[in-house]
């Protein structure tokens, strides 16, 4: 405005923001200040003079900008057991604003949204100066400051090349830690134990003194006195020493065993597997001799009462009572017999129901138990007859077909060169209700030994899983003739596929052993053994981009020995 303006003029201040008149005043000086505007926002100011005679100058007019505000309620917070990341909060500011951003160590600047951001890739359990500030049209506001804290997650698995055995004696051993077999980079380690197993990992030494569990926790101790001494000094750990910490006891071992099995790492599974493959597989072969007599003590009571001895569709093949798939009592105390065990997965103790292919007298109980149980996927291992000999009964028809009070619609059959995959309606007639299963029969499976190429089993695994994943809450039933052999290796391709992307180990052996905890002869020969340490082998290949169609031929197999007197006719339900 003009210095020299007139005293009989006054000015006429109006102030839009876009086109919205947001403030309107009239002054005699020739300066006005303009009060409670939106922060972060653009304003036009226009000034028309007015003459004492009610005459008007045309208007000029300015634009300029309010500064932004700052974030309100910054806070931060570091997630445990996720990826290192900080997770930052905030409330909008007042007005409006162009975004934030957020600098960590005044280095790296990031833009966002309101009001959440996640700051990913940094590392666990460290301190980071964090700043956000708000973008405007004119000045950016102030900077908030805040000290924000990564998280912690599992420690690494250990690296087996920093242990070491120093001395054997009669009921005990010294087991010598290098300082690099810590590491903190996930978070400090505060303590670490040792379990001790006779082939195999659980619980504490009396329950494996009375066989109750294969592994028990013998020594628990505080990282501290490792943090004290300096990096080049090892760490000494004496199993069997007699110590006690809370529950656990460090008990003498007994002489003369072998206590071993150890989860290898991914990334050193191709050192491991071509030890055992060595001399024709002769490390895989001590270790498959030593799972032979795991879980034979269990109890077999209800297989063995002479009502249930004719449902058993081979005698040496029996199931545990604590795990047995119990079904509904009809009136006949034994109407709830079926040989089939509950199997556990990677997720579940109830993942998997390992079962044997029907007899034609336990057809409706197979189809009572898909029922009760709430069974979407079948898996069927073996085909109806092999070598000349019924391995299976076939127990799903061509179009319908009532089993006691189920009725069974084939809805949907697809042939394919390895495997068909089927579709049934399954309904109550009690209860009217209906449901949909889908099988899928591998047929890719030769009459002795192991499949041809790993490639097939595991293709074969992910697309039954991808369906198992719809059911979350319920159990897969899997199956070939006895249910252990072919049904054991493809639940333990599954179990390990779950240990190689979730937890970057691998245990064959302790995957095995547990399965055998729960029914007898599970990956039932040597060759079923190998072929898994393969499909492992495999499986890291392809996920690190070196996989080659490596080839695994089969040779014998162990003979499971039928049951002499199989039963006839059906089985009437009360």
């Amino acid at each position: 405005m003009q210095q020299d303006a007139k005293d009989s003029y006054s000015y006429l201040v109006q102030v839009l923001n876009r086109t919205k008149l947001v403030k309107n005043l009239t002054t005699n000086t020739t300066s006005a200040t303009i009060l409670d505007l939106e922060s972060g926002s653009s304003f036009t100011f226009s000034v028309t003079t007015q003459a004492a005679d009610g005459t008007t100058s045309t208007p000029v007019s300015i634009s300029e900008s309010t500064d932004a505000a700052p974030p309100l309620n910054f806070s931060c917070s570091g997630p445990n057991g996720t990826s290192a990341e900080l997770i930052l909060t905030w409330n909008a500011p007042t007005g409006s604003n162009q975004g934030f951003t957020i600098s960590l160590l005044n280095v790296t600047e990031q833009s966002a949204n309101c009001c959440q951001h996640t700051v990913s890739s940094l590392s666990y359990n460290l301190n980071y100066a964090v700043i956000i500030w708000t973008l405007g049209p004119g000045k950016n506001s102030t900077k908030e400051n805040r000290t924000c804290t990564t998280g912690i997650t599992k420690p690494p698995t250990p690296n087996i090349d920093y242990a070491s055995v120093t001395q054997c004696g009669h009921q005990g051993f010294v087991l010598e830690l290098n300082s690099n077999f810590f590491s903190d980079i996930h978070g400090p380690v505060t303590s670490y134990g040792v379990l001790i197993a006779l082939q195999g990992l659980v619980k504490n030494y009396n329950n494996w003194k009375d066989n109750e569990a294969t592994p028990y926790l013998a020594v628990v101790k505080n990282r501290t006195e490792v943090r004290t001494k300096s990096l080049s000094d090892a760490t000494s750990i004496t199993i069997g020493d007699k110590a006690v910490w809370e529950q656990y006891y460090n008990g003498p071992l007994t002489p003369r065993k072998t206590y071993s099995s150890i989860p290898v790492r991914v990334e050193d599974y191709e050192t491991y597997f071509k030890k055992q493959h060595a001399d024709s597989n002769c490390g895989f072969a001590e270790e498959f001799e030593d799972l032979k007599t795991v879980g034979v003590a269990q109890s077999k009571t209800s297989a063995l009462a002479q009502e249930n001895k004719a449902k058993n569709r081979y005698n040496n093949v029996l199931p545990y009572d604590f795990s047995r798939v119990k079904l509904s009592v009809r009136g006949n105390p034994w109407d709830d017999y079926i040989n089939a065990n509950y199997i556990p997965g990677y997720s579940s103790k109830k993942e998997f129901i390992a079962t044997q292919g029907p007899l034609p007298g336990t057809l409706n109980d197979f189809w009572r138990m898909i029922w009760e149980k709430n069974i979407h996927t079948l898996v069927m291992l073996t085909r109806c007859n092999e070598q000349g000999r019924v391995k299976c009964e076939k127990y799903w028809p061509s179009d319908c077909k009532h089993f006691d009070n189920i009725i069974v619609t084939n809805t949907s059959d697809v042939d394919l060169d390895d495997w068909t995959i089927r579709d049934f309606s399954v309904k109550n007639v009690k209860t009217a209700e209906t449901r949909f299963i889908r099988q899928f029969h591998f047929t890719a499976w030769p009459d002795h030994g192991v499949p041809e190429t790993t490639e097939l089993l595991i293709n074969f695994r992910y697309l039954v899983r991808e369906h198992m994943n719809q059911f979350q809450n319920s159990p897969a039933v899997v199956h070939c003739s006895a249910g252990v052999g072919r049904t054991g290796t493809f639940i333990a391709i599954d179990r390990l596929i779950y240990q190689i992307e979730q937890d970057g180990v691998v245990d064959v052996f302790g995957t095995i052993h547990n399965m055998r905890m729960h029914r007898t002869l599970m990956v039932q020969t040597e060759d079923q053994y190998v072929f898994l340490n393969q499909c492992v082998l495999d499986i890291i290949k392809s996920r690190s981009g070196t996989n080659v169609d490596l080839i695994y031929q089969n040779t014998t197999a162990l003979a499971i020995y039928e049951n002499i007197k199989p039963m006839k006719g059906s089985i009437k339900n009360s």
